[in-house]
C-alpha cells in the first residue's frame, strides 16, 4: 500500500513539473448585454455554458466570468493551446445549445483577444478581478519592460493586503496584459491610489501608449450568484412586458397594488384595471415585442 501511495505521489508531482513553465493562452472577452436581456436569466445561463459547453472542449483549463459596476461583462477562459481556444470559439458560434446566451450579447460591443502567458494559474478564492491591456511605446525594449513589470508585482501590488495573484501575457499583435486577482473590491479599491503614486509604477504606466490602455475591474459572476440576486426594475419591466407572450403570472407580483398608474386612459388604475384587460383579451392573447429597455433610477422606459 506504502509503495502504491509513493508511485502515486511521485506520477502526481511529474504531472505538476511538466505544467509549470509551460506557456498557455489567457483568452479575454468582454461584452455589454442587450437593453432587453434579463440580467439574472443571464448569469444563471453563464453558468450552464461554463458547465455544460466550453468546459468539455478540448483543452479546457479554466473559465472565469464577471461584470464590471457599468455593467461591462468580461470572460476569462484558460486553454491549453491558441488552437484549442480558436476551436472552441468556432464551435460555440455554431451551436445551438448556447444560441439563446449568445442572442442576449450586444454584438457591436463584443471585444476579444487572446494571450500567450507563462503563470499558472492558482487564486482560485478571487471574487474581484482587474485586467489591463495595453501597447508599450515604440522604441521600448522587451526584456526592459518586462523587467520593470515583474518589479511592479514584487515591490508594489504583491504587497498590498488582498492581493491573491498577478497573471501577464502577450497577444501575437504585441498586445500586453495584465490580469490582477484579488479576494474583494474593498482591497482592489484600496490599492488604486497608492499603485497611481508609486514611482516604480509611474515608471511602468510611462511606458504605455495611453491612448491603448484598456482597463475594467469586474466582480466575478459565481460570487454574485452565492448572495440574493435581486431583479433590477429593469428587468421586471422587461418580464412583465415578456409575460403577455408566455403567459407567466408571476411578473404580474411586480407591479405595485397600491400605487400602479395605467396610461391608458381606457383602462382603470390599480390591479383591478390591469386585470379587466387581461380577461377581455383577444383569443390570440396580447403580444409585446420588447425592442429595447432602459432604467434611470426609479424610472423605466420601454420601447415595444
Amino acid at each position: 500500500m506504502k509503495l502504491k501511495l509513493f508511485i502515486l505521489g511521485i506520477v502526481g508531482l511529474l504531472l505538476t513539473n511538466c505544467t509549470e513553465g509551460r506557456q498557455t493562452v489567457l483568452e479575454v472577452t468582454s461584452f455589454k448585454l442587450k437593453s432587453t436581456a434579463n440580467t439574472s436569466a443571464f448569469h444563471k445561463m453563464d453558468a450552464e455554458v461554463e458547465d455544460k459547453f466550453t468546459s468539455k472542449q478540448l483543452g479546457f483549463m479554466r473559465r472565469q466570468s464577471g461584470v464590471s459596476e457599468q455593467g461591462r461583462y468580461v470572460v476569462l477562459v484558460y486553454w491549453n493551446t491558441v488552437e484549442n481556444a480558436e476551436a472552441s470559439m468556432q464551435k460555440f458560434m455554431e451551436d445551438e445549445s448556447v444560441a439563446e446566451y449568445a442572442s442576449m450579447i450586444d454584438g457591436s460591443t463584443m471585444k476579444m483577444a487572446r494571450f500567450t502567458i507563462n503563470d499558472q494559474f492558482k487564486a482560485s478564492n478571487s471574487n474581484f478581478v482587474e485586467v489591463m491591456s495595453f501597447q508599450t511605446k515604440e522604441g521600448i525594449a522587451l526584456e526592459a519592460f518586462n523587467e520593470i513589470n515583474k518589479k511592479v508585482e514584487t515591490d508594489v501590488t504583491a504587497k498590498r493586503e488582498g492581493f491573491l495573484q498577478r497573471i501577464t501575457g502577450i497577444s501575437e499583435e504585441g498586445e500586453q496584459i495584465v490580469t490582477v486577482y484579488w479576494d474583494n473590491k474593498a482591497n482592489s479599491d484600496a490599492a488604486l491610489q497608492p499603485f497611481m503614486d508609486n514611482t516604480i509604477s509611474k515608471e511602468f504606466m510611462g511606458m504605455m501608449v495611453q491612448s491603448s490602455i484598456q482597463m475594467i475591474r469586474f466582480q466575478m459572476l459565481n460570487s454574485l450568484n452565492n448572495q440574493t440576486m435581486k431583479l433590477s426594475n429593469k428587468d421586471k419591466v422587461v418580464a412583465l412586458l415578456n409575460s403577455f407572450n408566455t403567459g407567466d403570472q408571476e411578473p404580474i407580483g411586480y407591479i405595485n397594488p397600491n400605487k400602479y398608474i395605467q396610461h391608458n386612459l381606457s383602462v382603470a388604475n390599480g390591479l383591478q384595471g390591469f386585470g379587466e384587460v387581461m380577461q377581455h383579451a383577444p383569443h390570440q392573447g396580447f403580444k409585446a415585442n420588447v425592442i429595447r429597455a432602459f432604467e434611470d433610477g426609479n424610472y423605466v422606459f420601454a420601447h415595444t
